[in-house]
């Protein structure tokens, strides 16, 4: 797989071309950091879900989904803010770009998690209760996943400011023998592409399952209400031709 993934990239431009390592790490820290204050804001408007996991488990999957689309999001933050960099006459410091960095793959980290929640109401029958228009919701949204993303982001710019996160990468580097590099990267892509097909698989053939069946008409430990039920006839005119129901 991996041979097959680097040749593919290698055709392509070096302005089209990210470090790897540093946007799985932007991706991933961001993806989780944003996700699970998500979960929590959604958790406290009363948001429910049928068969909704534990906060926990929810934040992990929710996150897990959100992972690819965050990731190829990040990718062209890296890009976009190598361009603002290469923009200057002179070379800028180490940490203006970091600083340049986080910013921008935090705005479009951000967005792609908010957009990315609405996928998951559709997926897991997802209800919210506050009824806003999807521009308002995903703003909303996005918004709140910037404040969580632009300091996280700015600590992992800083961690990696050494290794020049927002340069282009060396095609050549990744023609390297097989070894733990290239085992490393090959379930690196496996878990990006394998673990949210998994879990849509997993949720696709549980739905599946429990429309083919009856199933409970109530809920374990629902509690049982009686209603007193009166039915009387009432003449209802329909026209005035004198049809009447």
């Amino acid at each position: 797989m991996t041979p097959l993934l680097v040749r593919l990239i290698a055709r392509q431009p070096r302005s089209q071309l990210a470090r790897p390592s540093a946007v799985a790490a932007f991706a991933v820290v961001l993806t989780y950091a944003s996700g699970l204050a998500l979960v929590a804001l959604h958790a406290a408007e009363g948001a429910r879900e049928s068969g909704a996991p534990p906060l926990l488990v929810h934040w992990l999957r929710d996150a897990t989904l959100a992972l690819p689309l965050v990731f190829t999001a990040v990718w062209a933050g890296v890009l976009l803010a190598r361009r603002l960099l290469e923009r200057n006459l002179e070379p800028p410091s180490d940490r203006l770009a970091a600083a340049v960095l986080a910013v921008v793959v935090a705005d479009v980290a951000s967005l792609a998690v908010s957009l990315a929640h609405p996928a998951h109401e559709g997926l897991f029958g997802g209800v919210e209760h506050h009824h806003l228009p999807f521009l308002v919701h995903v703003a909303r949204d996005a918004a709140l996943a910037l404040a969580v993303n632009l300091p996280a982001a700015a600590l992992v710019a800083a961690a990696l400011s050494r290794r020049s996160p927002w340069a282009a990468p060396s095609v050549e580097r990744w023609r390297v023998p097989r070894g733990a590099w290239r085992f490393a990267v090959e379930g690196a892509v496996i878990a990006l592409v394998a673990v949210p097909a998994g879990i849509v698989a997993v949720n696709v053939v549980g739905r599946a399952t429990a429309a083919s069946s009856a199933g409970a008409p109530c809920p374990a430990g629902a509690p049982l209400k009686t209603f007193d039920v009166v039915s009387i006839n009432v003449d209802m005119p329909l026209n005035h031709f004198g049809d009447h129901d």
